[in-house]
């Protein structure tokens, strides 16, 4: 997806609205940390920069959601006695 779509994606999701001088700058580092790869492509409007999960970054993304999964889980207990 590009910077584009994941604005809209983290505005739907969390609404969390943030500036593309952010979004842009952290695609960069997640594809010098070669968690991501630009895959650009040629459309109506010209070039668009596409970014894809390498499997690195899959499997990263994969491990990092499931101890996320985990953490509210074991909160699960101190927020339901609120």
């Amino acid at each position: 997806m590009g910077g584009y779509q994941l604005r809209k994606d983290l505005f739907k999701e969390f609404g969390i609205l943030h500036s593309y001088g952010t979004i842009y700058p952290h695609l960069k580092n997640l594809e010098k940390s070669k968690f991501v790869f630009e895959d650009s492509t040629l459309g109506k409007l010209g070039r668009k920069k596409l970014y894809k999960l390498t499997p690195m970054g899959t499997s990263t993304l994969k491990f990092n959601a499931l101890a996320v999964v985990k953490i509210a889980n074991s909160l699960r207990p101190i927020l339901d006695s609120r």
